[in-house]
């Protein structure tokens, strides 16, 4: 297919005045086979929805408009790193509304999480990135979802950094807070082996859950739900507890679906939160809170059986008034204001505690 053939008035005029679509989520290497790319910049992102993104910026008219549906990914994860740089290098403005597939999506049937692109290539506007949050919704808001939808600009991005998924100025501002403390991350109190470990859920779904000791597990060849849970090593106990702190609060929830990519929890998730450097008021009241929170958890637990299989099953909404103490001393240790810590602790608080039981099934 040639462009300049097939629509020879259209490209030379400069290109179309309106691109818009739903490109294919397919990875290039299972299409590599039947044909190739030459010359894209986005080719190591390996997709075809990137090569629609760029390609769609060569086809419409330097004061044209791109609009494209595209896997969250394109804005979240280092690999599409190469993505953002040409969305950034190719328009004056650009917006972003991010959707979740938990408790409804945007197509029924497909699980895909969703970033709704939307571009202006030219004109005399500044340049400008706008950014709304990551919208977990439930069906009956369907008729109203784009109607909610709430914009905040962001800071030109100057590098790879994931496009922020915030939509207010409050929400902007407790991520920039955070972003102060980077210059010591979670990284620096990990290690390979050690006496305090500490276990996570790779799937957060609408708690992120953390643990310094290992839930139940048996089944008829396992001990171990080895495909969820991961484990770290902190170089002390009260190192382990300040960042289990961290991981179980509001704060962290809202800042890996902020700038994750809100599907899996890795290693890196946690390793590059940015902790500072903690007083040790601090680390002595995180200790505190961590302990009476796992008592919390382990109080507010069942051993439940799936076929052969029995596991230990939390009610983690049940411990949130502990987790709000917990974002309260990390507002101070973040100097977050009274708002922020306001935004932080109700941050998507209906959906949470709404569907949590849907999060458990």
């Amino acid at each position: 297919f040639h462009w300049f053939a097939e629509f020879y008035g259209v490209m030379r005029e400069g290109g179309f005045d309106v691109v818009i679509g739903n490109p294919p989520y397919v990875e290039y290497s299972k299409v590599r086979s039947t044909y190739s790319i030459h010359g894209f910049n986005t080719e190591d992102s390996g997709n075809l929805y990137a090569f629609t993104i760029e390609r769609s910026g060569v086809l419409v008219d330097r004061g044209g408009n791109v609009g494209l549906i595209v896997p969250i990914s394109a804005i979240s994860v280092s690999e599409t790193a190469s993505v953002r740089e040409n969305i950034r290098n190719g328009y004056k403005s650009t917006w972003f509304s991010s959707y979740a597939i938990r408790p409804a999506k945007l197509f029924e049937g497909v699980e895909q999480r969703l970033t709704i692109f939307l571009a202006h290539k030219g004109g005399d506007r500044r340049t400008q990135v706008l950014s709304t949050k990551y919208h977990q919704w439930y069906v009956s808001e369907r008729p109203y979802l784009f109607d909610m939808l709430a914009y905040c600009p962001l800071p030109l991005p100057t590098d790879s950094y994931p496009i922020a998924k915030c939509g207010s100025p409050v929400a902007r501002s407790a991520l920039e807070k955070l972003d102060s403390a980077k210059g010591t991350r979670a990284a620096a109190w990990l290690v390979g082996r050690c006496t305090s470990p500490l276990f996570f859920h790779r799937t957060p779904g609408y708690w992120i859950r953390i643990t310094d000791f290992e839930p139940y597990f048996r089944s008829p060849t396992a001990t171990r739900s080895v495909h969820h849970i991961r484990e770290l090593c902190a170089v002390g106990k009260r190192e382990a507890s300040f960042i289990g702190c961290v991981v179980s609060s509001s704060l962290y929830f809202y800042w890996f679906f902020s700038l994750g990519n809100c599907r899996n929890l890795t290693l890196d998730d946690v390793r590059q939160f940015p902790i500072g450097k903690p007083s040790a008021s601090s680390l002595d009241q995180a200790e505190e809170l961590f302990s009476r929170l796992m008592s919390d958890y382990k109080k507010n637990s069942v051993i439940s059986r799936r076929g052969k299989t029995e596991f230990q099953e939390f009610n983690w909404g049940l411990s949130k008034p502990i987790v709000d103490e917990i974002d309260g001393l990390l507002a101070e240790h973040y100097c977050l204001s009274k708002e922020e810590l306001d935004f932080v602790i109700n941050y998507d608080l209906k959906i949470r505690m709404g569907a949590a039981q849907d999060d458990e099934e």
